[in-house]
């Protein structure tokens, strides 16, 4: 068989439809295996069920925020080492410590592009090699 290429996959969390449609279809487009949830409820459900490589939470969403999703994943073994970056519409150093403070990896602003989103995925995920 020949050497398949393993894509790396994501869970991305947004209540956004524009966002995730836009998101999803780069980063599909660019090598990567992507799963998508609309709320933290249910991207709970998703990470539980499913492995992902890196996982990318908007903070401000109904049922369960960024904030509680990222602190719940952090609590499950399957969850705990698996990168986490929040992106949220909030700035500054506030909002960023609580992202981070919650078990995210690393806090970055929207709008944040694309590219800059695969590039910083791109990092985590060579770290993890």
């Amino acid at each position: 068989m020949a050497d398949e290429k393993i894509r790396p996959r994501v869970l991305l969390v947004d209540d956004a439809e524009d966002h995730l449609a836009m998101y999803s279809d780069y980063l599909a487009s660019r090598g990567f295996d992507v799963a998508c949830a609309r709320d933290g409820e249910a991207a709970v459900e998703v990470a539980l069920k499913e492995t992902f490589d890196i996982i990318i939470v908007d903070t401000v969403m109904p049922k369960l925020d960024g904030i509680g999703l990222l602190m719940v994943l952090r609590n499950y073994s399957k969850t705990k080492r698996v990168p986490m970056i929040s992106l949220s519409a909030r700035s500054g150093e506030e909002a960023r410590a609580a992202a981070v403070d919650a078990g995210a990896n690393l806090a970055m602003e929207k709008p944040c592009s694309p590219e800059e989103l695969e590039q910083t995925i791109r990092v985590f995920l060579r770290r993890r090699e």
